[in-house]
C-alpha cells in the first residue's frame, strides 16, 4: 500500500525481506525513518535495515541503519 501524509502506519506483512523506495520530497524537512516491531514480538529493538542508495545514485557498499535520519 502507498501511504502519504501520514505520521505512523502499519501493515501486517509476511517475514521476509522487502524493498522500501523512499523520495524525500521536501526541500525543508527532515525524515527519521525507523522499523519497529510488533508489541508482541520477542524484541522491541528497533529492525536493521540495510540502506543501498542516497542521492547521488547507488552506494558502493550497503550500510546497515537501525534508523536514518
Amino acid at each position: 500500500p502507498q501511504t502519504q501524509m501520514t505520521l505512523q502506519f502499519a501493515n501486517e506483512v509476511l517475514p521476509r525481506k522487502y524493498r522500501f523506495r523512499m523520495l524525500n520530497g521536501a526541500n525543508t524537512r527532515s525524515y527519521d525513518l525507523s522499523l519497529v516491531p510488533d508489541a508482541g514480538a520477542a524484541s522491541q529493538d528497533p529492525v536493521t535495515f540495510h540502506q543501498i542508495g542516497a542521492d547521488g545514485g547507488l552506494l558502493a557498499q550497503r550500510v546497515d541503519r537501525s534508523s536514518r535520519a
